[in-house]
C-alpha cells in the first residue's frame, strides 16, 4: 500500500532531489520550503508523515499535527540517532514509513458528523458503516469529476445525486469514485424517497456495474472517438434504442452519452453495443479529439489570407459549407472541436435554412465565419442570401447539383469541391480543419 508524507526542507535543492528519489519508490511526496506552509498540507490532506529538515526541527513543539507522526532528517553527513530520527537516504526513508503501522480512518459513524478522504474510506465502507448505525442524514462527496450528494434514512440510501445524475444510477458512479473527500451531517428525514432499494443490494449491484461498466467500456470505443447514429429510431424502436439513438442524432464521446441518457450505464453500453453490432451507431474515430485549424507556425500566414478575402461592403469572412442536411450536424459537431472556435450564440433553426455552424479567429485577429448551407432545393430562393460576399462555398456532397452552381456563378462565389479525391468524414475535427485550409489556400490568390 502506497504511503504520503509531506517533505519539508528551505533548502530547494536538496528537498527537489529527495522528492523524486521517493517518488520512485512508490511514495506519494508533497514538498513545502517552510514549517507553515507544511502544517497547512497537513491539515488538508492528512499524510501519513511529516518529514522536516533538521533545521526546521526546533519549531515543531508546539505544533498541532492532528495526531499525524513525524520524523527528522538528519542533516547531511550525521548519522541518524533515536526512532524520530532519519538519515538522507531514500531506501531508509521509504522502509521507516512503511513500516508504520496502518492508519485507521477517523469516522465515527454511530454519533456525530465527520469528514474524510475516499483514499483512505471507500464508498463502499461509508455506506456500511452508516447503514449499520441507522443513521440519517446528508452524506456530501467532492471527487475530481464533481460533487455529489447522498441522503439517508434510518441508515438506507433515500436519494442521490452527483453531477447531472440522479437516484441509483448517482449512486452506482459514486461507488466507482476512489478519490476525492467526504463529509457526513446529521439532518432531519427528507419527504422524497427516490430510491426503494435496501442498501445491501443496492450497493452489491452497484459494485458489479461497476466492474462490468469498466469492461465494456473499452469494448465500445476509447475517450478519443465520439459516436453518432447512423439512422433515426423507428416507431417500434424499444426505449432503450429509442434514448441512445436520439442521444446520438449529435456526435457525443461515450462519457457524454452515458450522462446523457437517464438509464443505467451498463444498460447503455449493453444497447449501444448492440445498435453499433447492426450499424445504427457508428464510432468517428478521433471524434472526440480537440484539433486546430492551424499550427502557431502557418496562423499568421493563414490569418493574412483570410484577411484578404473579405469583400467590400460585406462584414468579415465568410465560407458557406454546403452538404445534405444530415452532415450538416456531425459538420458543426467538428468545427466545434476546433481550439479556434467560438459557439454561436444561435439555436440551430427547426427548419432546413442556412445558419451558423461556428466562428474561428485565424492568427491575431482575423476572425472566420462558417455558415451551413443545407442542400434542399426547396429552400434554394434562400442560398442567394447566403452566398452574397461568400469569399468561398466547400461542397462536401460529390452528386452534381446545377443549382447551387448556378446560384454561386450568379454570386461569383468560387467553389471547392472537398469530395474529390474522398470525402472527408464529416464529424472529423482534424479532416474538417484540413478541408477548411485547403478552401481558403485554393482562393487566396484570387484576390
Amino acid at each position: 500500500m502506497s504511503r504520503s508524507l509531506v517533505l519539508v526542507d528551505s533548502d530547494l535543492d536538496a528537498l527537489g532531489a529527495l522528492a523524486s528519489d521517493l517518488r520512485a519508490r512508490g511514495l506519494v511526496v508533497t514538498v513545502a520550503d517552510g514549517l507553515d506552509g507544511a502544517l497547512e498540507r497537513v491539515h488538508s490532506s492528512a499524510p501519513d508523515a511529516l518529514v522536516v529538515a533538521d533545521a526546521l526541527a526546533a519549531k515543531l513543539s508546539d505544533a498541532d499535527l492532528g495526531g499525524v507522526p513525524y520524523f527528522v532528517l538528519a542533516q547531511e553527513g550525521q548519522v541518524a540517532s533515536g526512532d524520530r530520527t532519519l538519515n538522507r537516504d531514500a531506501d531508509a526513508i521509504a522502509r521507516r514509513l512503511l513500516a508504520l503501522p496502518p492508519k485507521r480512518a477517523s469516522v465515527a459513524a454511530e454519533r456525530g458528523d465527520f469528514r474524510g478522504d475516499l483514499r483512505q474510506v471507500s464508498v463502499v465502507d461509508l455506506f456500511q458503516l452508516l447503514g449499520m448505525n441507522r443513521r440519517t442524514g446528508l452524506l456530501s462527496f467532492s471527487t475530481p469529476s464533481g460533487v455529489g450528494e447522498v441522503r439517508l434514512i434510518d441508515g438506507e440510501i433515500a436519494d442521490a445525486a452527483y453531477r447531472r445524475l440522479e437516484g441509483e444510477k448517482a449512486v452506482v458512479r459514486l461507488l466507482g469514485e476512489t478519490e476525492g473527500t467526504f463529509a457526513f451531517g446529521t439532518t432531519a428525514p427528507t419527504s422524497m424517497r427516490r430510491i426503494q432499494a435496501p442498501m445491501s443490494s443496492l450497493v452489491m449491484e452497484g459494485l458489479r456495474q461497476v466492474d462490468e461498466v469498466k469492461r465494456r467500456r473499452a469494448d465500445v470505443c476509447n475517450e478519443h472517438d465520439a459516436l453518432m447514429a447512423s439512422e433515426e429510431p423507428g416507431e417500434d424502436a424499444a426505449d432503450a434504442d429509442l434514448r441512445v439513438l436520439s442521444a446520438l442524432a449529435t456526435p457525443r464521446t461515450l462519457s457524454e452519452l452515458l450522462d446523457d441518457v437517464p438509464l443505467p450505464d451498463l444498460d447503455v453500453l449493453e444497447t449501444t453495443q448492440k445498435l453499433m453490432a447492426r450499424g445504427a451507431v457508428r464510432r468517428i474515430t478521433r471524434g472526440a479529439e480537440r484539433a486546430t485549424l492551424a499550427d502557431p507556425e502557418h496562423a499568421a500566414v493563414l490569418g493574412a489570407i483570410v484577411a484578404r478575402l473579405g469583400r467590400p461592403g460585406f462584414p468579415g469572412v465568410r465560407v458557406v459549407v454546403a452538404a445534405p442536411l444530415p452532415e450538416l450536424t456531425p459538420v458543426m459537431h467538428a468545427l466545434r472541436r476546433l481550439a479556434e472556435a467560438g459557439t454561436p450564440t444561435e439555436t440551430v433553426p427547426a427548419a432546413p435554412v442556412p445558419h451558423v455552424l461556428a466562428t474561428l479567429r485565424v492568427g491575431e485577429s482575423a476572425e472566420l465565419e462558417l455558415v451551413g448551407l443545407p442542400l434542399l432545393e426547396a429552400y434554394a430562393p434562400l442560398w442567394a442570401l447566403t452566398l452574397a460576399g461568400a469569399a468561398v462555398l466547400i461542397r462536401l456532397d460529390s452528386a452534381p447539383n446545377k443549382v447551387l452552381d448556378h446560384a454561386c456563378d450568379a454570386a461569383e462565389v468560387p467553389i471547392y469541391d472537398a469530395a474529390v479525391g474522398g470525402s472527408p468524414d464529416p464529424a472529423d475535427p482534424t479532416q474538417m480543419a484540413q478541408v477548411i485550409r485547403m478552401a481558403l489556400e485554393s482562393v487566396s490568390g484570387r484576390k
